[in-house]
């Protein structure tokens, strides 16, 4: 969950690969980090990037929202390697005294 207009950043350097929208998950950006890894950002009102554009960690990239959600504002978040699901929890720094799941 995340506040409406809370700000959506790239958690690695990467090129924008796609910005498109996908039933069920509204607007989405798709990051190329190169070596098969790709980073997924969904549910955003607007993206400030658009495909083919290099952006670099921690850059904004757009702003959450809840566009294909049903239960309000969000970020969908994925890493992927070679099309695989990873744990993105391996790419963002946890705050000590929070659990991992």
């Amino acid at each position: 969950k995340a506040k409406a207009g809370d700000a959506i950043r790239a958690v690695h350097g990467g090129e924008v690969a796609r910005v498109l929208w996908i039933r069920g998950f509204g607007n989405v950006a798709i990051l190329d980090h190169g070596e098969g890894w790709h980073t997924v950002y969904g549910h955003a009102a607007s993206f400030s990037v658009e495909a083919g554009q290099w952006v670099d960690s921690g850059s904004q990239i757009g702003v959450v929202g809840d566009t294909g959600s049903l239960e309000g504002p969000r970020l969908h978040f994925e890493v992927r390697q070679d099309r695989i699901p990873q744990d993105p929890l391996d790419w963002l720094k946890v705050p000590a005294g929070i659990a991992r799941p």
